[in-house]
């Protein structure tokens, strides 16, 4: 689900830039002489590149979701970038309802605020070893989190492992990631994103944005904590424009943000805090959110998920990089045994299917493998012709080879 509004909060202040995976990680090897780097939530993986789903009906077998995995991970390796795919942890916060007046609040754990739990999202334990053995033969690597995957996402790029955190809802942003890749569905086989730097959201033309359209992780904290995301439901009735008007009036957000990262006792501040987030908005004219605002509000243990998420700790993230292959070539016999037993792709036409989907993956491969050795990789080819130009994409070849 992710935090309510924020996407449109953000889209408010910049569009990002719409822009195949490609083109991004092709700039971004001319800039700093290697594939980009892009850590990627594996949940979310399953339920984006929709077109790259799509291929896999009527290939054999039920549709399952590593086969979808399967399509929508060769899809992403195709642009040339460099996934590390991230799981949830034992420690991901339990999901939860809005948080209710205090007359409604036991004061037990957070996972009991609401007297009831939701159903997470999706459950992924009955596919998550078939999916790690399916990265293993692609030689892709893959992290298990120590919590919320998306916050392992973003300590990865906090550690300068990853340049990226490609993602579907954008909570990486509230978890401190500066570098953000919305996913979109896919355009005529491109993978396309939405890219989104937290320097845009903080500044404009190089200089500081001013109060009212500035966004920063503290006005992202206090907009999680009071439109609600993952763990609470929020303030009732409190959309992402008020929440995001209300951490911009005064330094509330900073104050929110600044308190919890120190771990200050809650009731020493809260209620100086909440009366003044009240007055701004009866003075904004939202007094029916201000009427909502439980005095128990912001709960601490609810702020510190974002705030301070379980994560694993710098130094072994840095250790688990140093042995990471990302160059590794592809166990094409053992993927291929894989496919066989766990898509039904038994036979000669599914054979077929299972060269087809991968070649352009493994040239992709290739090609970067040649030009680290000096290489134009032209020796790959039996032609290049020119195919058409397109507005979007550029001028656009056609290139032959044999898988």
């Amino acid at each position: 689900m992710g935090i309510e509004g924020l996407w449109d909060a953000v889209r408010d202040v910049t569009g990002g830039e719409t822009l195949p995976l490609a083109r991004l990680n092709a700039e971004w090897v001319s800039q700093k002489g290697r594939p980009m780097r892009i850590a990627v939530d594996t949940p979310l993986a399953i339920f984006q590149y929709k077109s790259a789903t799509a291929q896999v009906s009527g290939y054999g077998g039920k549709n399952h979701p590593t086969r979808t995995l399967y399509f929508a991970t060769l899809h992403i390796l195709r642009t040339g970038v460099q996934p590390v795919f991230i799981f949830d942890g034992p420690n991901k916060p339990r999901k939860l309802g809005r948080l209710m007046q205090p007359q409604h609040v036991p004061s037990q754990s957070p996972a009991r605020l609401s007297g009831r739990i939701e159903e997470r999202e999706y459950d992924l334990n009955h596919i998550s070893s078939l999916a790690k053995e399916m990265f293993d033969y692609l030689s892709i690597p893959w992290l298990i989190a120590a919590g919320e995957a998306e916050a392992e996402c973003a300590a990865l790029e906090q550690a300068n492992i990853v340049d990226a955190v490609l993602t579907r809802d954008g909570d990486s942003l509230v978890f401190g990631s500066r570098f953000v890749l919305e996913k979109l569905v896919a355009d005529n086989g491109t993978a396309m994103i939405r890219a989104f730097r937290m320097d845009d959201l903080e500044k404009k033309d190089g200089k500081p944005r001013g109060p009212d359209d500035i966004i920063t992780r503290k006005h992202l904290l206090q907009l999680a904590l009071m439109s609600g995301g993952d763990y609470d439901k929020g303030i009732r009735g409190c959309g992402a424009k008020v929440a995001l008007q209300a951490a911009r009036s005064g330094n509330s957000c900073y104050i929110l943000f600044n308190k919890i990262g120190r771990g200050e006792d809650p009731s020493k501040w809260r209620w100086r805090w909440v009366h003044d987030l009240k007055q701004s908005l009866e003075a904004k004219g939202h007094h029916a959110v201000a009427r909502s605002v439980p005095d128990v509000f912001p709960d601490p243990k609810i702020a510190n998920y974002y705030l301070r998420p379980a994560v694993t700790s710098k130094d072994l993230l840095q250790s688990w990089a140093e042995n990471v292959e990302w160059e590794k070539a592809i166990n094409v016999s053992k993927l291929r045994a894989f496919t066989e037993s766990n898509f039904d792709w038994r036979f000669a036409h599914l054979c077929g299917k299972f060269v087809r989907t991968l070649a352009d993956t493994a040239l992709v491969k290739e090609l970067w493998l040649s030009h680290q050795k000096g290489n134009d990789g032209s020796n790959l080819f039996e032609a290049i012709v020119q195919a058409k130009t397109d507005a979007k994409m550029g001028d656009q070849l056609r290139l032959s080879f044999r898988p």
